[in-house]
C-alpha cells in the first residue's frame, strides 16, 4: 500500500468532506469516529494503510446494544467474519476495560446478534434484497415496504400482535388406512371424514334488501357478473364493488363503507386465496359494517368424484372457521360454487343466503357441486362432532345433499346438544 499513499492524499486532499448524519464505527480504532477525524483526509490515508481492527469493532456495536448488522456489498463475506467474531466474544471473566460489559452480557448480546448480507452471490439481487429485509422485518426492525415498490401492487398483511409459540407437534399416522367412506360422519382414531345427506330441493328463494358483491376488479367477471342477476332476481338490491389487485386494508374499508348492507357475498378467494379474504374480513370489521359475510369459493373441497380440491382456497375454509369463533356476528358462511354455476347452483346459492334452506334438527351447513349429474352438499368436518362406530348406511339417492350444522342463530328445540364452540361455528355450503 505504501507507493500509493502519496497519490491516495493528493486524491482525498481534494474531496470536500461533511459531517456523517448517522454514527460511523471504525475499524481503524474499533470506536466511534468523530466528524473532525472523517473529515480529515488523513485519516483515510490512515485507514487504508492502518490495521483493520474489525473484531474491536463487532465487540464495540455489541456494547452498544446493537444486534441487528446489515451488509452493503456486493456479497456476505464481512456478514461471515462478523458472525465469527460473535463466536469469539465473551470468552473472559469480569468486566472489560473497553467495552464496559461483563463477559456474561457480551455472550448473552452475541448470541442475539445476527448479521445479514443484503445481496449474495448467485441469487437475483431483487430477491437477495427481499429476502434480506424480511429477515430484519421479523426480528423487530421497521422496514418501509412501500419505499421499493412504489408502483408495484404489493398486498400487505398485518402479522399478529402477539409472539409465536414455537412448539410443534405433528400426531401419529393411524397403524391401518381408513376404510372407504360410506356417505356418514366417522371418526377413527384422529381422523375425521365428511359425510352426505340427502336434501330436498329448496323452494324458490327470496331475498331483502342490498347485498354487498365484492369481487375482484377493475374489470367484472362472469361469475361476479352471474352471481349479481342471481341476487336481483330473487329480490335483492346489489352492489357490486370492484377491488383492484393491490388494494390495501384502509382503500378496501372505504370502499365497502355503507350502512345498510344486508348481506356480503365475496367473490375474492378464487383469484386472492386466503389473503384477500383476511383482507376483506379486517376491512369491513374497519368500516363497521354489521353484515353477515359470506365467502364463495371454486373448488376448495372435493364433493363425490370432483378429484383433489384447490388447495389455496381450501385455506379460505379454514381461515372461516376462525373468522367464525373470532366474529361470530359478523359472519354468515362458505360457499363453493362451480366456476361456471348454472341456474340450479345459483339458485341454491340464494336459497342458502336468504336462510330458506333448512333441516329437521336446525340449521344445515349446506355444500354442493353444479354437474351435469345432481349436486351435493356437506357439512364441514369441524362442525361435526365425533361419532360413534356405526354400520355402513345406504347410499343417499341422487340429488342436493347436506348435513346438519348449527348456526349463530338459536336452534331448534330438537337441534342436536353439541358444544357450544359447535354451534358458534357458521355454516359451510358448496354448490
Amino acid at each position: 500500500m505504501d507507493p500509493m499513499l502519496d497519490d491516495f492524499r493528493r486524491v482525498a486532499e481534494g474531496l470536500t468532506y461533511s459531517a456523517p448524519r448517522i454514527p460511523v464505527l471504525s475499524d481503524l480504532t474499533g470506536e466511534r469516529a468523530t466528524a473532525d477525524e472523517l473529515c480529515d483526509p488523513g485519516y483515510w490515508v490512515r485507514h487504508a494503510r492502518g490495521t483493520v481492527r474489525f473484531f474491536d469493532g463487532v465487540r464495540r456495536l455489541l456494547a452498544e446494544g446493537i444486534t441487528d448488522c446489515l451488509e452493503l456489498g456486493p456479497g456476505g463475506v464481512l456478514s461471515g467474519l462478523v458472525q465469527d467474531c460473535l463466536s469469539h466474544t465473551g470468552t473472559g471473566t469480569g468486566t472489560d476495560a473497553d467495552t464496559g460489559m461483563s463477559a456474561g452480557a457480551e455472550r448473552d448480546t452475541a448470541a442475539d446478534c445476527r448479521a445479514v448480507p443484503l445481496l449474495r452471490d448467485g441469487r437475483p439481487e431483487d430477491v437477495a434484497v427481499v429476502e434480506a429485509l424480511a429477515r430484519l422485518y421479523v426480528r423487530g426492525v421497521p422496514v418501509n415496504w412501500r419505499a421499493g415498490w412504489p408502483r408495484t401492487a404489493v398486498p400487505h398483511l398485518d402479522l399478529p400482535t402477539y409472539p409465536f409459540r414455537h412448539r410443534r407437534f405433528w400426531p401419529a399416522s393411524p397403524a391401518a388406512p381408513l376404510p372407504p367412506g360410506d356417505g356418514a360422519s366417522e371418526r377413527t382414531g384422529r381422523a375425521y371424514r365428511v359425510g352426505w345427506r340427502a336434501l330436498p330441493e329448496p323452494a324458490a328463494p327470496r331475498l331483502h334488501g342490498t347485498w354487498l358483491l365484492i369481487a375482484p376488479g377493475p374489470a367484472r367477471t362472469p361469475l361476479a357478473g352471474a352471481c349479481a342477476r342471481a341476487l336481483e332476481e330473487h329480490g335483492a338490491a346489489v352492489t357490486t364493488v370492484p377491488v383492484p389487485a393491490g388494494t390495501d386494508r384502509s382503500e378496501l374499508a372505504t370502499l365497502v363503507r355503507t350502512a345498510d348492507a344486508t348481506g356480503v357475498l365475496s367473490l375474492l378467494a378464487p383469484t386472492g386465496g386466503p389473503e384477500a379474504t383476511l383482507l376483506l374480513v379486517q376491512a369491513l370489521g374497519d368500516a363497521g359494517v354489521g353484515a353477515p359475510l359470506w365467502c364463495a369459493t371454486t373448488g376448495a373441497v372435493a364433493c363425490g368424484d370432483d378429484g383433489p380440491p384447490d388447495p389455496v382456497q381450501a385455506q379460505v375454509w379454514g381461515l372461516g372457521r376462525v373468522a367464525a369463533l373470532e366474529h361470530p356476528g359478523r359472519w354468515g358462511g362458505l360457499v363453493d360454487l362451480p366456476p361456471d354455476p348454472d341456474g340450479r347452483a345459483l339458485r341454491r346459492l340464494c336459497a342458502v343466503l336468504s336462510g330458506t334452506v333448512r333441516a329437521e334438527g336446525g340449521d344445515i351447513c349446506p355444500r354442493t357441486r353444479s354437474r351435469s349429474a345432481p349436486t351435493a352438499s356437506t357439512a364441514a368436518a369441524s362442525c361435526a362432532p365425533p361419532a360413534p362406530a356405526r354400520t355402513p348406511a345406504p347410499a343417499p339417492a341422487p340429488g342436493p345433499r347436506a348435513a346438519p350444522c348449527s348456526s349463530p342463530a338459536a336452534p331448534a328445540a330438537s337441534a342436536p346438544r353439541w358444544p357450544a364452540s359447535w354451534r358458534r361455528t357458521a355454516r359451510d355450503t358448496s354448490f
